[in-house]
């Protein structure tokens, strides 16, 4: 940056005049000039977000469930491509944005790309209990660890038809413990039952989201051609995971249940995914070059149909 140097006085006459003189006139300020015009900021979207009744959430999850950018917004100074693109540009050789438990250190993915980060974000901005919603996060985040080599619990491996028998399980199960729920007797008997119904929620959406990942797909084609190194993925869970807390929201409701009232007590947290899990990416075959990957659009309504068609009001199913 220049930096503008100060300059030196006028020296004084070495002889004094023979008559007085005048003191000079101060200096007239000059005469205004019309400021340029800069051009008016656009106008700016409509900001209808409103927090959920049970509370304002903090300021930073907030902002994350209010960003019409959903958090990957451009750097300052950027006005070309986001780091997200850059990266999935190849521009930062080996990192990649895939879908991880939660934000940390080393994790490329911003924290609205990781299923933590999605899961806690779309619970607060559709009027879910918090600790149901950090609970179901956990729970979602702990798949990784507990069900590693379980194909169907993460969508991958062309195990469509394993993955959707689990969905209508989890959502049977969900079932069960929400009628539990309702059923207790005392706060331990509610706690108990809230806990397993955030359990299998969890779990569910472990599977939407995974199945914007890598669906389909088998390990070589997923690490070979990098299928879930990409924002768009992380943004159509986004959009899955808010549709499927809409969802939950409205069960519960028809259940005679409010959704902000449904408390599991403190957030259980969650285990890395196990060293052998390294085998998955180091010691994956050679892509041949042929896509395995479902489509994933439909495969992620199937997985809700199937969730859902276990789910009912009273003897009814719910009309999701």
């Amino acid at each position: 940056m220049d930096v503008d140097s100060a300059g030196s006085a006028p020296s004084m006459p070495d002889v004094a005049p023979e008559a007085p003189v005048e003191a000079p006139e101060a200096p007239q300020a000059p005469a205004e000039t019309e400021a340029p015009q800069t051009p008016a900021a656009p106008e700016a979207p409509k900001d209808d977000f409103a927090a959920p009744a049970g509370g304002t959430p903090d300021a930073d999850r907030l902002a994350a469930a209010r960003d019409p950018n959903d958090g990957m917004d451009k750097p300052a100074g950027d006005t070309d491509k986001s780091i997200w693109e850059k990266i999935n540009a190849g521009q930062y050789p080996g990192v990649q944005p895939a879908f991880y438990q939660a934000p940390g250190i080393g994790v490329s993915a911003p924290r609205e790309g990781t299923h933590i980060g999605m899961t806690e974000d779309a619970g607060m901005e559709r009027g879910i209990n918090r600790n149901f919603t950090n609970f179901a996060a956990d729970r979602n985040a702990e798949v990784d660890h507990a069900e590693y080599s379980n194909d169907a619990a993460h969508s991958y491996n062309g195990a469509r038809e394993p993955a959707l028998d689990r969905a209508r399980e989890l959502g049977g199960r969900l079932d069960d413990a929400t009628t539990r729920y309702q059923n207790a007797t005392n706060d331990t008997e509610r706690k108990a039952a809230a806990q397993d119904m955030a359990t299998a929620y969890g779990q569910y959406l472990h599977m939407l989201q995974d199945n914007r990942a890598h669906g389909g797909t088998d390990r070589a084609e997923h690490y070979g051609n990098h299928v879930d190194d990409n924002p768009q993925s992380m943004a159509a869970a986004r959009t899955d995971t808010r549709a499927a807390m809409t969802d939950l929201n409205t069960y519960l409701q028809s259940r005679g249940i409010n959704p902000m009232q449904v408390n599991p007590g403190d957030r259980p947290s969650y285990h890395y995914p196990p060293v052998s899990g390294l085998a998955d990416k180091w010691g994956a075959p050679k892509w041949d070059g042929v896509s395995r990957m479902w489509d994933r659009d439909a495969m992620a309504r199937d997985l809700s149909s199937a969730f859902n068609s276990r789910l009912k009001s009273g003897n009814n199913a719910v009309g999701l």
